[in-house]
């Protein structure tokens, strides 16, 4: 696409007009200059638009309202223009072959009243053609009793004629004189700059040369849209492709520090028995924990008793408080030991005095048994 010479000068005196503060600066008046010299020079629509919008500023400065709203109706017919080619093949001195900058937008307010007028008209058109029409053709079956089909069908190719006489001409000639009755409030260079841009003048009716270019316009319209779309696709699918990429991308970094992190965890501990997929232990109640302590102490107490040899006092001391069954299998574990160290003794090849025997000193006083048991002497 080639350089848009006159809108990258336009820029530059903008730049400069920012620096000054006087309407009448030396920047104001080069930029005076520079737009006379645009006349009769094919203009692109970026350009023209740039150089409203600098004229705007200026009038808005010097405290013009009027001329300013002007030009924006001007500017919205101008980007109006660039979508709809039938608009568009008015301005002989804008060439539309080139997209329009995101920084020109229409204004939807001024848009809409602008609009307002000719929807009302358009209305009114429609209306009163249909009733015309209807009263017509009803003369001309009842008074002329003339065939009602014929006139029917007649009546509706004449309404579809009209319709498209209105929308797709007359409402472009209505639009440009009201554009140009809006320069008569414009300040004097924006009028000049206004005129300096030829527009066409439609006449009543369009002849044969206007509708050859009524449909060449119309050609030229489907293919830019077409253009368009291919233009918007192609946009979208490179932005989605830019995305994956970045998702893509992020998975892989999310992915690389999972990574580090379970490594320098690895290092410095090991993995916690959550992490493998093992439920919490249950919480126990004190009640619980009371009796599990007990149960110990008391099984623990079992393997002293019934082990061969000698029952102190200290191992029955370890017991705790017993019961009387407790205590009274305690007894007859002692007596079995008792005897049976008896029974090793006299099966014995060696002879040993009665002073070497053992004894089991064990205080049965403390069990408190109903029952009397035989001394160790006895025995």
């Amino acid at each position: 696409m080639e350089k848009d010479v006159e809108y990258i000068a336009l820029v530059q005196i903008e730049r400069s007009m920012k620096n000054e503060i006087s309407a009448f600066s030396m920047s104001n008046s080069r930029f005076l200059e520079y737009l006379k010299t645009l006349k009769g020079s094919p203009l692109s629509p970026n350009a023209v638009l740039k150089a409203m919008a600098m004229l705007e500023k200026m009038d808005g400065s010097q405290r013009n309202p009027g001329s300013a709203r002007a030009l924006r109706y001007w500017q919205n017919a101008i980007l109006e223009a660039w979508g709809r080619p039938l608009k568009g093949m008015l301005y002989e001195s804008i060439e539309f072959n080139q997209p329009i900058y995101p920084q020109f937008e229409p204004d939807e307010k001024l848009l809409a009243k602008f609009r307002r007028y000719p929807s009302k008209l358009a209305w009114m058109a429609v209306i009163g053609a249909a009733v015309f029409l209807g009263v017509l053709t009803s003369l001309l079956v009842l008074v002329f009793h003339w065939n009602f089909w014929g006139c029917f069908w007649s009546g509706l190719l004449i309404y579809g004629l009209l319709a498209a006489y209105y929308f797709l001409w007359f409402e472009r000639r209505l639009e440009i004189r009201r554009l140009k009755m809006m320069t008569k409030r414009m300040s004097e260079p924006s009028r000049q700059f206004i005129r300096s841009l030829p527009v066409r003048n439609l006449p009543l009716f369009p002849d044969l040369y206007d509708l050859k270019e009524m449909y060449a316009a119309w050609k030229e319209g489907k293919d830019r849209a077409r253009l368009a779309r291919q233009k918007a696709r192609q946009i979208q699918q490179e932005r989605r492709f830019g995305l994956d990429q970045a998702r893509t991308l992020e998975k892989q970094q999310r992915q690389q520090q999972t990574r580090r992190t379970t490594a320098a965890n690895g290092k410095t501990s090991k993995p916690s028995r959550t992490l493998l997929g093992r439920k919490p232990r249950r919480q126990v109640s004190p009640v619980g924990a009371s009796r599990a302590v007990r149960y110990a102490n008391a099984s623990a107490s079992q393997p002293a008793l019934s082990a061969s040899g000698p029952v102190t006092l200290n191992n029955l001391d370890q017991t705790g408080s017993l019961s009387t069954e407790e205590r009274e299998q305690i007894l007859e574990r002692v007596e079995a030991n008792a005897l049976r160290n008896e029974q090793r003794r006299q099966k014995s090849r060696f002879d040993i005095s009665v002073d070497d025997l053992p004894v089991i000193d064990v205080d049965l006083s403390l069990f408190d048994l109903s029952r009397q048991e035989p001394s160790n002497s006895q025995m």
